[in-house]
């Protein structure tokens, strides 16, 4: 949880200082994305909204890989069938239809 805490508060400088075109802080939610990461079975696909950076680091994400993606110059370096952690939707609720489509999909 520490790490992640200290990769919030660099990456919230790195966005007010003009470096990343968008963060949202997850202040406060550390132990519940690292509790939430680490109960999840390995099989589990998780679709992320723009504040699981915990979840991402339980998923062995690269966490420059997010700064990267919050920085605009890519759509996220992690293949998300190695993670089973799908890239991030940074609109709000639009995880929720792939999220959806995925489980039905996995049903046939």
């Amino acid at each position: 949880m520490a790490a992640i805490r200290r990769f919030d508060q660099e990456a919230t400088a790195l966005q007010r200082q003009g470096q990343l075109a968008l963060w949202v802080p997850l202040t406060g939610q550390e132990a519940a994305q690292i509790g939430s990461g680490r109960a999840s079975q390995p099989q589990d696909y998780i679709f992320p909204t723009y504040r699981e950076h915990g979840v991402a680091l339980t998923r062995n994400v690269d966490l420059a890989e997010l700064l990267r993606q919050f920085r605009g110059v890519s759509n996220g370096g992690w293949n998300p069938k190695d993670t089973n952690f799908h890239l991030y939707t940074l609109v709000l609720a639009a995880q929720t239809p792939h999220a959806v489509g995925y489980a039905m999909g996995i049903q046939r």
